[in-house]
């Protein structure tokens, strides 16, 4: 994303439940995802957080 995520605000906080599920996928940030696997309105992207941070604890 680059300097357009500069412009459009931070991947994991976008309108678009594909970009956030993306950007879970690429979060190293255990608040943020945790912010996400609880109350991210898309399943999807909850999920994705979830995943991410079981990856993280290993």
């Amino acid at each position: 994303m680059g300097f357009l995520s500069g412009i459009f605000g931070p991947a994991h906080k976008q309108k678009n439940p594909q970009i956030r599920k993306e950007a879970a996928g690429r979060l190293t940030d255990k608040a943020i995802l945790a912010e996400m696997a609880e109350k991210d309105d898309d399943p999807g992207v909850r999920e994705a957080a979830k995943k991410r941070l079981e990856a993280l604890k290993n």
